[in-house]
Formats: structure tokens, sequence, C-alpha cells
């Protein structure tokens, strides 16, 4: 088994959650980092782990039958419509991260 990573990563967290655990499961990424919805079953996250060990922080907060997806992911790009100024500077501030950031950018 390979080491948890210490590096900070930037996830797409995404859910079915058939057993009505959102606010259990809006807990959990709150525990975990800096998170902004995107959705009504998504969430951007900033947190320090890989996408196997934020998944698995999560699991404790869903119910066995829910459907979790934690996609880890580099930015390139990003494109909105409609968001507003305020949600435009959160998304750059969280995405756009210089090398030896913290959770503390992520905000």
């Amino acid at each position: 088994m390979k080491p948890a990573t210490k590096e900070l990563g930037r996830f797409i967290v995404t859910s079915t959650l058939l057993s009505g655990s959102r606010p259990q499961l809006e807990r959990g990424l709150h525990a975990a980092g800096s998170i902004m919805p995107l959705g009504e079953k998504a969430w951007l996250l900033c947190a320090v782990g890989t996408a196997g060990s934020v998944r698995n922080q999560l699991l404790q907060y869903i119910g066995a039958r829910d459907i979790l997806t934690v996609i880890q992911f580099d930015p390139k790009r990003t494109a909105t419509h409609n968001a507003g100024p305020e949600m435009d500077a959160r998304l750059r501030a969280m995405l756009y991260l210089e090398d030896g950031a913290s959770l503390a950018n992520c905000a």
C-alpha cells in the first residue's frame, strides 16, 4: 500500500445519496478541506491527500447504498456562465494554486 500524500489536491466530488445523508456528507467535506458547491450533487474540494484517501475519509459520512465519486485533477482552464464575480474569484483561488499552497489558500 502506498503512503498517503501530504500534498494539497483538487477534487470534484459527486454523490447520489439514496439514504438522505446529504448533511452528514457536507460535514465530512468540510472536515476534509475547503469546499465550494458546484450544484445539487457536486462539490469542488481542496484537500490534502489522493482521490482514494479522500473517498475513504468521506465513506464514513454516507450510507451503504449511496454512490460517491471523487476525481482528482490538475486544472488547466475553466469557464463559467452567470456565476457572478464572487464565484469566479473563489473558483480561481481554489483551482489555480501555486506550488506549496496550503488549505488557507483555498478558502
